[in-house]
């Protein structure tokens, strides 16, 4: 398959993002034997690099096609005996849901919550290049999958980065998940029918200090959608002297 992923990965390997992600946990816990919850794990760009440096590995890939390559890729390496892989989306309540994915970029997949007003024609894409593939996938809540302590969870799930950290307060209450990274997208979002104020709340509410990787605070709650784009990083406040006044990753 040939996408935005596919071919960044044969040229470099890994996707880019992945090895700054991994550079901050390590730095943060001053070790590579950590465990990584990897949400929205697509082909295994950030699974197989997090794992093959040495740390143990859960990763949740709901589509199908992606599934299958990524399944084949963690077969065929030496490191295959640390990485758990969950064929689903991690989300607030199990059950099944619909999908839709890019025709040329299947690293673009949504689900849309069409009771909240969602509509997939919300999001642009070339529509003489690519069109959006429908699914359905399995969904279940990540705390009914693992009792491990987190170390480093990463989500990229176009919008649906909520729904993964709803199904997830399991571990957030009980303090098991030290950092997260996270992206905002405004676009995606809206197809959730989702502010991005919601994770911040339901982040702080469970005790964490969010800020951008360059080590700012976030913006004013008066800023627009399109100003709070970008990835964030959480981690538990018994580590906010780790992050003080300096880039969080780079």
């Amino acid at each position: 398959r040939h996408d935005q992923i596919s071919l960044s990965m044969e040229s470099h390997g890994v996707w880019p993002e992945c090895v700054p992600f991994l550079r901050s946990a390590v730095r943060l816990h001053n070790t590579t034997s950590i465990t990584v919850l990897d949400i929205g794990a697509n082909i295994g760009g950030c699974t197989m690099y997090f794992a093959a440096s040495g740390a143990k590995v859960y990763s949740f890939e709901p589509l199908p096609s992606n599934y299958r390559l990524l399944e084949n890729s963690i077969r065929l390496n030496p490191f295959r005996d640390r990485v758990t892989l969950v064929k689903s989306a991690a989300a607030a309540k199990p059950g099944e849901s619909v999908i839709f994915a890019e025709s040329k970029n299947h690293g673009n997949s949504v689900i849309v919550d069409e009771s909240k007003g969602g509509r997939i024609e919300q999001l642009p894409i070339d529509k003489a290049k690519s069109a959006w593939e429908k699914d359905t996938v399995t969904m279940v809540r990540v705390d009914e999958h693992i009792d491990d302590h987190i170390h480093f969870m990463k989500i990229d799930c176009q919008g649906y980065e909520l729904d993964a950290l709803q199904g997830s307060t399991g571990l957030l209450k009980a303090g098991k998940i030290d950092m997260i990274i996270f992206e905002v997208d405004p676009a995606f979002l809206s197809v959730r029918g989702v502010k991005a104020s919601e994770i911040f709340q339901l982040l702080r509410g469970f005790g964490y200090t969010i800020k951008t990787p360059t080590g700012e605070q976030l913006p004013p709650s008066g800023f627009s959608m399109a100003a709070l784009g970008g990835n964030y990083m959480a981690f538990k406040k018994r580590f906010t002297h780790w992050a003080d006044g300096k880039p969080l990753y780079k």
